[in-house]
């Protein structure tokens, strides 16, 4: 006779981990992200930036690379690289910051704007689809948990 063994996990199957099924979720999301940005030749990460960057300027305000942190949440080194890396493309611009002599503000140019609508455009438009086998009660209640995972109660 076999007796079961004690398992090492709290939860019987993984589809009954919140963690799990969040994870899970978030990579199948993430895949089909990056096949629409992939055709653009942008990573997820430079997306992310370049978004940021164009909410905060059609919002009225300067951006700088501390902005981008807040906003994105992606680590300092990840803002740094991908902000030299879009440069390049000629994207943005970088100034001087007339407040910190530390700082640079950062500015998408003509070529940036276009480009980042567009990506946007491709980006709400897989966010339709994947969302889409959700009513938007349900949808509703999706961005709700997520805002509280996201921003927890003190």
């Amino acid at each position: 006779m076999h007796s079961k063994k004690k398992s090492s996990f709290s939860y019987e199957n993984p589809e009954n981990s919140p963690g799990y099924l969040l994870g899970r979720a978030s990579t199948i999301w993430h895949q089909a992200i990056k096949s629409r940005l992939d055709p653009l030749n942008i990573n997820l990460s430079c997306f992310s930036i370049l978004a940021a960057i164009l909410w905060h300027e059609e919002q009225g305000n300067e951006v700088r690379q501390s902005n981008l942190i807040q906003l994105t949440k992606l680590d300092k080194m990840t803002v740094s690289k991908s902000i030299r890396s879009i440069e390049k493309t000629g994207f943005i611009t970088r100034r001087e910051d007339p407040c910190d002599a530390r700082a640079r503000v950062i500015k998408l140019t003509a070529k940036g704007r276009r480009f980042s609508k567009e990506a946007v455009r491709c980006v709400e438009e897989e966010d339709k689809i994947f969302f889409s086998t959700l009513n938007q009660k349900n949808q509703d209640l999706l961005k709700s948990v997520l805002k509280i995972l996201i921003h927890p109660p003190a």
